[in-house]
């Protein structure tokens, strides 16, 4: 992944690309920009650039109304025009686009109107990644930019939902995650990419750092998140982060709802795992395409249980597990 500051701001791009991809264990190679320094002739010098086909772009709109997207980037009023063109030639050209969308005060009632505008101007776009502000550089001392997630809540679902009817790919990124509970029927789009990024980044380099991928380390996770006693309560809560400790300070836990067996909202699965015909029960009434709440009515045969488990990770399925009452 290319990304900085602006990556585009260097004029040996092409260069970079070709020397990635002279490394086999580069399976994908991601440029992430405002796409304003995206002229014409850089994006061709890339595209010869990348013999093996594998470089992507995520582009940075974090706003469909200029004005707004001025207000956010701090970039000139023309900069939002370049960064729309740039999407549509690259699309044109034949490489593949995500869009990267930033939730904030000033965009997060925009958000199903966004996502309309994506699918009619942006047809060849099938990739939208979003992201509540990381707490780090200017969005620490901005505070202007954040918002209650109780607030932001049924705009962000109604967003997510009209993606996912029509088939994109969703992410919500790994530096700008939302706790489980704001996003009923959505986990696995913060799941599946925290995966990803655990199994397939090694690293942050830069010209004076290196540091491994910490996203899911325990160390990040209490330096920069914090959980309700509700939390405790929720059947997510192995497998959810919590809130960011900059959020607690802006709004307390605000958004929090602790899930449970009857608000669940994704594949509910109540059976016993005591035997090979409860396993395979099981294994057939798993929903990869969202997360799986398994109620045990006893407590599960160990091995099973771990045949189990090692059958979701082996297919890229979410569980979580819960005794009934």
């Amino acid at each position: 992944m290319f990304t900085g500051g602006e990556p585009l701001m260097r004029g040996d791009m092409a260069e970079l690309i070709a020397f990635a991809e002279t490394f086999p264990s580069a399976q994908q190679i991601s440029i992430l920009t405002n796409a304003t320094f995206l002229s014409e002739d850089k994006l061709k010098s890339i595209i010869v650039a990348d013999v093996r086909d594998i470089v992507s772009f995520s582009i940075s709109v974090h706003s469909h109304d200029p004005e707004i997207s001025f207000k956010l980037t701090g970039g000139t009023r023309e900069d939002y025009y370049k960064t729309i063109e740039a999407i549509k030639l690259t699309s044109r050209l034949g490489k593949k686009v995500s869009i990267y969308h930033v939730i904030t005060k000033d965009n997060y009632r925009q958000l199903p109107d966004f996502a309309r505008y994506v699918r009619k101007e942006f047809p060849q776009v099938q990739s939208v990644v979003l992201a509540y502000p990381f707490p780090q550089g200017s969005a620490e001392v901005n505070d202007w930019i954040y918002e209650r997630l109780s607030e932001t809540k049924k705009y962000v679902l109604e967003a997510l939902d009209f993606f996912k009817a029509h088939n994109y790919h969703i992410a919500i990124a790994t530096c700008g995650q939302i706790p489980l509970c704001v996003i009923p029927g959505h986990e696995i789009s913060v799941l599946s990419a925290m995966d990803f990024f655990t199994d397939n980044v090694m690293g942050t380099i830069g010209k004076k750092v290196f540091h491994e991928f910490e996203w899911s380390a325990e160390e990040w996770i209490s330096k920069y998140k914090n959980k309700s006693p509700l939390c405790a309560k929720c059947v997510l809560s192995e497998i959810c982060q919590g809130f960011w400790k900059k959020y607690v300070d802006l709004f307390g836990f605000d958004g929090a709802e602790p899930i449970n067996e009857d608000n669940f909202s994704g594949n509910k699965i109540e059976e016993e795992l005591r035997n090979d015909e409860d396993l395979s029960k099981i294994k057939s009434r798993l929903d990869r395409k969202i997360l799986n709440l398994v109620v045990m009515k006893d407590a599960p045969e160990r091995e099973l249980f771990l045949e189990l488990k090692e059958f979701m990770k082996s297919n890229q399925i979410y569980v979580v597990f819960s005794r009934a009452k």
